[in-house]
């Protein structure tokens, strides 16, 4: 009789584990459950965290100096020569703007 309670009450101990299992992994069901269900509000805070970041560094940039520069070339011909007679036989050739041009501002 008393080897039937110790093998009733070692029965007992053994089977009661498995039965509180069952409640974890309802429980654990359950959590899961929430946090899929939660998953796009993180997502959506996250993306908001995003924006703020992006809009902080846009305000940032306008106390930033803006530096821009252009550069430019270009070739003239033909270019008109205005002769000037300085003497009987002899001219002197002035050239009213150079055949190239170039130009560069910052």
């Amino acid at each position: 009789m008393k080897k039937i309670k110790i093998l009733a009450v070692l029965i007992f101990l053994i089977v009661r584990p498995s039965l509180a299992q069952d409640a974890v992994d309802e429980e654990l069901k359950s959590l899961i459950q929430k946090s899929i269900g939660y998953f796009p509000r993180i997502k959506e805070l996250e993306q908001q965290v995003a924006i703020s970041d992006f809009r902080k560094e846009t305000v940032r940039s306008g106390y930033r100096p803006t530096v821009t520069g252009n550069a430019s070339y270009s070739y003239m011909d033909p270019v008109s020569i205005i002769k000037i007679p300085t003497g009987a036989t002899t001219y002197n050739e002035i050239q009213t703007q150079p055949y190239s041009n170039q130009n560069a501002n910052v």
